[in-house]
C-alpha cells in the first residue's frame, strides 16, 4: 500500500512538471512565431553585435578550430569571450548545420527545463506548492523568455548556475561529497560561460560556513574540495589566454567594464547622457595604444591603467555610478525591442525614481495604449514577485534557524548578482540568472501567505462554533 501511494505521488508530481514544461515551451514558441511572422524580424535583430559575435566564434570553432571573432584569416584570438556558450552553439551547428533558428529552439527547450528544475528545487526546499508556483513564475517570465530568443549566453549560463546551486543544496542537506564535486564542476563551466560569476565561490564558501559552523574542519574540507575542482575546471582556459596573448585571466571583459566606468565619469564631467560617449572613449584609448605599438596584453594593461586613474581622480562621481546602475537594472523591461517599441518605458521608471514626474509621464504615454498596458503589466508582475519573495524571507525567520534557512541560501546568490551588476553598464538582462531563485522565494512567500489565511479562517470557524455552543 505504501508503494502504491508513493507511485501515485510521483505520478502527480510528474504531471505537474509536464504542465510547467509544456506551458513554458509553448509560450516561447509563440513568442518566436510572433517575432518571425508578425513583426517580420529575425534572431540577429536583437542584441545584434553580441549575437553575431557568438555566432562567428561558433563557426570559427567548427570550420577552423580557432576561438576567434575574426571573419577571415589571420584569426586573432578572442580575449573578451569565454568558451562554453560558443562551444554550445558549435555543437548545435555541427548537428543541424548553421541554423540559428534551431539554436534558438534548443534554447527554448533549455528555458522550459529551467522552469522544471526551479520547481523541483523549490519543492525540495519548501514543499510542493511553493515549487509549483516557482516553476510557473519562471515559465511565464518575459525577461528570460526574451533573452532565449537571441543568441545570448544568459540561458545556458542560468541553467548551469541553477543546476550547480541545486547540487550544492543537496550537499548541504545530505553531506554527500558527490553532489559537492558535481556542483563545483558545473560552477566552473558556469564561470567559463560568463565570467561575471567568477567571484561567486565566495558566496558558496559563505553558505558552507553558515551551514556547518562551528564544525570548522567540515567547512574547511568542503571548501577545499569545491575550490580544487573549480580551479581545475577553469585553469586550462587561463593557460590558453596566457599562451596566446600573455594575458592572465578568464576574460578581458573586466577591462571593458573599467572603460565603461571611466567613460561614464568623463561623460558626467562633460554633461553627457550616461553611456553616450563609451565608444568614443574606447576608440580614443585604442588609438593611443596603437600609436605606442602596444601588443594585446600591453593594450589591456594600458586601458586598465587609464581607467583606474580616471576613477581615482573622481571618486565622488564613481560612487554615484552604482546608483545610476540601480536605475538601469531594476526598471528594465523585458524585451522592449522584441515587442516592437522603444525603451521609453524603461526611461520612464528611471525618470520617476529621479523625481522627474513630467518626463516619466511623457515617456509612458508616447508608447500608445497597448504598449502602456504591456509595460505596466510587466512592472506589476515584477513588483508582486519581489514582494512575495521578501515576504517569504520575512516568514522564514519565524520557522527556520539561521543555519538551516533555505531562503538565506537563495538570498545570497540574488544579492551577489545584484551588487556585481550595479554600475554604468547595468541592464535588466543582468537579472536573468537570479530569476529562478527569486521565483522560489516568491513561491514560498505566496504559499505561506495562503497558508496563514487558511489557518486564520479555520481559527475563526472554531471560535464561532465555540460561541454558538456556549
Amino acid at each position: 500500500m505504501q508503494v502504491q501511494n508513493l507511485l501515485a505521488i510521483m505520478k502527480d508530481i510528474s504531471k505537474r512538471y509536464a504542465v510547467i514544461f509544456i506551458l513554458a515551451l509553448g509560450l516561447r514558441l509563440s513568442l518566436f512565431a510572433y517575432v518571425v511572422w508578425v513583426t517580420d524580424r529575425g534572431v540577429f535583430d536583437f542584441y545584434g553585435p553580441d549575437s553575431r559575435g557568438y555566432d562567428r566564434l561558433a563557426m570559427n570553432l567548427l570550420d577552423h578550430g580557432v576561438f576567434s571573432e575574426s571573419p577571415t584569416a589571420p584569426f586573432e584570438p578572442a580575449l573578451y569571450r569565454t568558451p562554453v556558450y560558443p562551444a554550445f552553439l558549435a555543437c548545435v551547428y555541427a548537428l543541424v548545420g548553421h541554423n540559428i533558428n534551431i539554436a534558438v529552439m534548443i534554447q527554448f527547450v533549455l528555458g522550459a527545463m529551467m522552469a522544471v528544475i526551479t520547481a523541483h528545487l523549490g519543492r525540495k526546499l519548501f514543499g510542493d506548492t511553493a515549487g509549483v508556483i516557482a516553476g510557473f513564475i519562471v515559465a511565464l517570465d518575459l525577461l528570460s523568455m526574451s533573452l532565449q530568443l537571441a543568441l545570448m549566453s544568459e540561458t545556458v549560463f542560468t541553467l548551469l548556475l541553477l543546476v550547480s546551486v541545486s547540487l550544492l543544496v543537496q550537499y548541504l542537506k545530505t553531506e554527500d561529497r558527490r553532489p559537492l564535486v558535481a556542483s563545483a564542476l558545473l560552477y566552473g563551466l558556469t564561470v567559463l560561460c560568463r565570467p561575471v560569476a567568477q567571484w561567486f565561490f565566495l558566496v558558496i564558501i559563505g553558505l558552507l560556513f553558515l551551514r556547518f559552523r562551528p564544525a570548522w574542519a567540515k567547512v574547511f574540507q568542503a571548501s577545499a574540495v569545491f575550490l580544487l575542482v573549480y580551479a581545475a575546471t577553469i585553469a586550462p582556459w587561463i593557460v590558453r589566454n596566457y599562451r596566446v596573448a600573455g594575458f592572465v585571466g578568464l576574460s578581458a571583459l573586466s577591462e571593458i567594464q573599467l572603460i565603461t566606468w571611466a567613460a561614464a565619469i568623463e561623460g558626467e564631467l562633460r554633461g553627457l547622457v550616461l553611456g553616450s560617449n563609451y565608444h568614443e572613449f574606447e576608440e580614443r584609448l585604442r588609438k593611443q595604444a596603437s600609436e605606442q605599438n602596444l601588443g594585446a596584453a600591453e593594450t589591456l594593461a594600458f586601458e586598465r591603467r587609464v581607467a583606474w586613474q580616471m576613477i581615482k581622480d573622481h571618486p565622488r562621481i564613481a560612487l554615484k555610478l552604482p546608483i545610476a546602475g540601480f536605475f538601469r537594472l531594476f526598471p528594465g523591461v523585458a524585451g522592449v525591442g522584441i515587442w516592437g517599441y522603444s525603451d521609453e518605458g524603461t526611461g520612464a521608471v528611471a525618470s520617476l525614481l529621479r523625481g522627474d514626474v513630467g518626463e516619466a509621464i511623457r515617456r509612458v504615454f508616447s508608447q500608445g495604449v497597448m504598449r502602456v498596458v504591456h509595460l505596466v503589466g510587466q512592472y506589476a508582475i515584477a513588483l508582486m514577485m519581489w514582494a512575495a519573495a521578501l515576504f517569504g524571507l520575512w516568514r522564514s525567520r519565524r520557522i527556520f534557524t539561521v543555519r538551516d534557512n533555505p531562503t538565506f541560501w537563495l538570498a545570497l546568490p540574488i544579492l551577489y548578482f545584484i551588487l556585481i551588476s550595479l554600475g554604468p553598464n547595468a541592464y535588466s538582462r543582468l537579472l536573468v540568472p537570479v530569476i529562478p531563485f527569486i521565483a522560489i522565494m516568491a513561491g514560498y512567500g505566496i504559499s505561506e501567505y495562503y497558508s496563514r489565511r487558511a489557518a486564520a479562517r479555520t481559527e475563526r470557524g472554531h471560535r464561532i462554533n465555540e460561541l454558538s455552543t456556549a
